[in-house]
Formats: C-alpha cells, sequence, structure tokens
C-alpha cells in the first residue's frame, strides 16, 4: 500500500480566466515601462506622469456620477478644480510664496526656479482646511439649487475628491520627503559634529549626488509601490489558483481569505526583503528606516498590504452601489485608474502618516 502525498488542489482556468491573466500582466508591463522612468527621473517627467494621473481619476470620479440637470457643467468643471486644488495646494502655495521671497530679495532666478519647479515644497501633506470648507458650501448650494443632486450624490463627490486629493498628495510626499529628510539629518549630523562643516554645499552632500538623486530618493516610492503592488498581485494570483472562501460577495464577488492571506504575506515579505537590502547596501529607504531601526520597517511591511485591502475594498463599495464593474476601461485588464491605484492611494497616504508619526516620535500634537 503506498502512502500518496496530500496535494493542493487548484482552481481549473477557464479561457476566460487565462485571458483576463495575458492582458492583465501585459498592461502591467506596459505600465511599469512607463511609470517606472518617470518616477526615477523625478522633477517634470514625474510631475506630468501625476498630472495625467489626476486628470484620470477627476474623469473616473465625475463618470461614476454624471453631472446632470441645467448645473451640470458647473459640478463637471468644480469638479476637477477641486481636485486639482487638494492633490497639488501645498505645492503652489509654498512655491508662490517662494518665488515671491526671492523676487523681494533679489535673487529670484527664473530658469532654475522653472528647472526645480515641479520637485519643490512636497515635504509634507497638507489638507487645505479652506478647500474642504469651499467644497463643502458648493456641494451642499448645487444640491439646494437643483434637486438631481441629493445628499448622496453630494457625499459621494465630496468625499471621493478629498481622500483622492489628499492620498495622491501623498504619493508627491513619498518621491520627495527623502530628500528633505537626508537633508536636514546631514545639517544635524554636522550640528552635532558628526560630520565636518564641508559636507554641506558640495559633492560630500549626498542629496548632490545624481545617485541619489534618481535612484536612492526614489527608494522609499519604490518600496510602497512594491507592498501596493505585491498585495494585488499576490491576492489575484493565490485567489486564482487556490482561493475557495468568498470574503464578502456582496462587495467584492471575486476576492477570498485565501487571496487576502497570501497577498499580505507575499506584500510583507517582499517589501521587507527590499528594505532590509538597500539598507544594508548603505541606502536606506529613510534615515529611520535602516538596519538599526528594523522594526519600523516590519511594522509599515506589515501594515501596506492591510491598508491596501481596505482601499480596494472601499472602492469596491462604490461600484458596487453605483452598479458599475469598473471605473472606466482605460487600463486592459485591470479597469481604469482608480481600479489599478486604488489599493496603492490608501497605502501612500497609511505610510505618509506612519512617516510623519515616527519622526515625531509619536506625538499626534507635533
Amino acid at each position: 500500500m503506498t502512502n500518496k502525498k496530500p496535494t493542493v488542489e487548484t482552481n481549473k482556468l477557464s479561457e476566460q480566466t487565462k485571458h483576463s491573466m495575458r492582458t492583465r500582466i501585459i498592461t502591467a508591463i506596459i505600465m511599469f515601462a512607463v511609470g517606472v522612468p518617470c518616477v526615477l527621473l523625478g522633477g517634470w517627467y514625474f510631475f506630468i506622469l501625476m498630472i495625467f494621473v489626476t486628470i484620470c481619476c477627476g474623469h473616473e470620479i465625475i463618470n461614476t456620477n454624471q453631472p446632470s440637470g441645467k448645473l451640470r457643467f458647473l459640478v463637471f468643471s468644480m469638479t476637477y478644480v477641486l481636485l486639482f486644488l487638494f492633490v497639488f495646494w501645498i505645492f503652489i502655495k509654498n512655491n508662490v510664496n517662494a518665488a515671491k521671497n526671492e523676487i523681494e530679495g533679489g535673487a529670484f532666478d527664473v530658469w532654475q526656479f522653472i528647472k526645480t519647479l515641479p520637485s519643490n515644497y512636497f515635504t509634507e501633506i497638507r489638507l487645505s482646511t479652506i478647500l474642504v470648507i469651499i467644497s463643502a458650501i458648493f456641494y451642499f448650494c448645487i444640491s439646494f439649487a437643483d434637486q438631481v443632486y441629493d445628499l448622496k450624490t453630494v457625499f459621494y463627490y465630496f468625499s471621493m475628491i478629498v481622500i483622492v486629493g489628499i492620498c495622491l498628495q501623498s504619493i508627491f510626499y513619498l518621491r520627495y520627503a527623502p530628500i528633505e529628510a537626508y537633508s536636514s539629518s546631514i545639517k544635524q549630523s554636522v550640528a552635532q559634529g558628526i560630520l565636518p562643516s564641508y559636507a554641506i554645499g558640495n559633492n560630500a552632500n549626498l542629496v548632490e549626488t545624481n545617485a541619489f538623486k534618481y535612484l536612492y530618493s526614489s527608494f522609499l516610492i519604490i518600496y510602497v509601490l512594491i507592498g501596493a503592488t505585491f498585495n494585488d498581485m499576490g491576492a489575484y494570483f493565490v485567489g486564482v489558483f487556490f482561493g475557495k472562501h468568498k470574503i464578502n460577495p456582496r462587495v467584492s464577488p471575486h476576492k477570498t481569505i485565501e487571496g487576502f492571506i497570501g497577498g499580505v504575506i507575499i506584500s510583507a515579505i517582499v517589501s521587507m526583503s527590499f528594505g532590509l537590502i538597500v539598507a544594508k547596501l548603505g541606502h536606506p529607504i529613510m534615515p529611520n528606516l535602516d538596519l538599526d531601526h528594523w522594526y519600523w520597517l516590519l511594522l509599515i511591511s506589515i501594515v501596506m498590504p492591510l491598508v491596501a485591502f481596505v482601499g480596494d475594498f472601499v472602492f469596491s463599495i462604490v461600484k458596487r452601489d453605483y452598479g458599475i464593474k469598473d471605473f472606466s476601461q482605460l487600463l486592459p485588464g485591470h479597469g481604469g485608474m482608480l481600479d489599478r491605484i486604488d489599493s496603492l492611494l490608501f497605502t501612500g497616504g497609511a505610510v505618509a502618516a506612519l512617516l510623519t508619526l515616527i519622526s515625531n516620535g509619536w506625538n499626534l500634537l507635533a
């Protein structure tokens, strides 16, 4: 009598599933080929990419709940304007103030200002209270003026532009925060006598090197992209091959418990490995995410797939409520832009918040 080893039974894939998987992979490769160079190069390349992403998100937010009635053009245009302001508010505010100060000081270099314009002053996340109030007043006034804009529509537009706007702003933060963090770390080390004074203002300054500007400073956003992407990939492939138990068919009929667990484990392992490897090579993602602070890396690596799952479900609830499968068909195999980056939006916002808390010693009042 032979003892058969237990085997894990995999799901049989239909031709439609196989075709969808191939389409999904091809689209992902194209997005990778376009997106990664823009992320690494930063500056105007990354800025234009983010403008494109913001336009697509705005279109899908509006398209999901099509404006109608006599005020449809006003709702259409103002939703775009408000979304862009939420994303670029801190950038606009700080660049305008910087230009004003330089002009008053007589040291304004137009070409240098334009050259560095897209990467300046995204070193924090700032939600404008004035914009929040203006948005609320605008959408509620629209509901007063035209009965086709009911309370559900008002809260849909308001919540979507605030959430998507601030989370897209956090993506900018993730790309440029390491530059400010390492600059501050170097200045602090010089002040404490750890580094010589010439470490500031010449080639000894790490942030002035091309390697840091284009590669090392990108490690933070790459780390977050890995966390969100591998969670999506892990959940998708583990769910397709091994998924048996649905999490919540009402909200998302295809997501399974097995896919969720697989996504969390794969994402946490891959993102944690990336963080430890670059730290071991002498280029930590952030000054406070080095080998001595491995526990922060572990915390963030575990939080990322969990938050990504929440983000995915939040947008799934919106789609189910409006009776649509995808926000658009922009990306074959993936749906729309919001379908593709839903988990990244929440993950980026969560990581930005965690890094801020860690830097402030977990002082919520700082």
